[in-house]
């Protein structure tokens, strides 16, 4: 069975620090521990698979 990707996977995240993280992957020494799991992300956004928006805290 084939699954079709016709959609956008869209992620309402509430931080705003947590969503240019994942847009514009930077290496610094304090987030350093997040590269590897950021690559996943910026790979899925790159691709047009997923997007990333913020949320208000009290939308969600």
């Amino acid at each position: 069975m084939k699954v079709k990707e016709s959609e956008i996977v869209k992620l309402l995240i509430y931080n705003k620090s947590a969503i240019n993280l994942g847009k514009h992957l930077i290496v610094r020494a304090r987030s350093k521990h997040i590269e590897t799991q950021s690559h996943f992300f910026q790979d899925q956004l790159n691709k047009r698979r997923m997007d990333l928006n913020y949320c208000r805290t009290n939308i969600q």
